[in-house]
């Protein structure tokens, strides 16, 4: 049996993955994350999918043995 907890951080990394492609695959759009820095473009993108993925496992109930 897989815990809550592994499955829901599991779907939360699939769901950031998803994410940072779609961004992957329309990146010569300007707009898309706005006027932001370069360096923050990178901090965002480097540090959403660990963070979704912890509070992802944080917030899943646990599972009872």
């Amino acid at each position: 049996m897989i815990e809550t907890k592994v499955k829901a951080s599991a779907v939360a990394a699939f769901v950031v993955g998803a994410l940072i492609a779609a961004l992957n695959a329309v990146q010569d759009n300007p707009d898309l994350l706005g006027g932001l820095p370069g360096w923050a473009q990178t901090l965002i993108i480097a540090l959403a999918p660990p963070l979704v993925v912890f509070l992802g496992g944080y917030a899943a109930p646990h599972t009872r043995r």
